[in-house]
């Protein structure tokens, strides 16, 4: 989870989440957003290559988006996520 959207913190997410699989992960595909500027870092921590979607290329990110739209079943657009458990973000990802 993560705790605001400073690049520190969402490096310190990905690289935590992604970590047991590094195996697995071979490239990141991010959007344009500031928080993302420590990318190079998480390279470092996966061993994975970093790559940039064009702004308003969605489909340059097609899992991610695709993802989105799974998990927006569970939590609609604007619905707070702040009484949202781990065991019931478990259960979704077990489903999905």
């Amino acid at each position: 989870m993560v705790k605001d959207r400073r690049a520190k913190s969402a490096q310190q997410a990905i690289s935590r989440t992604l970590g047991p699989l590094r195996d697995h992960v071979h490239t990141l595909t991010y959007d344009n957003g500031p928080e993302f500027s420590h990318h190079q870092k998480v390279n470092r921590d996966l061993g994975a290559k970093s790559f940039f979607a064009h702004p308003y290329h969605s489909w340059e990110r097609g899992s991610n988006e695709n993802m989105n739209g799974l998990l927006r079943q569970y939590f609609p657009k604007g619905k707070s996520m702040k009484a949202v458990t781990k065991t019931q973000i478990n259960a979704i990802v077990e489903r999905l």
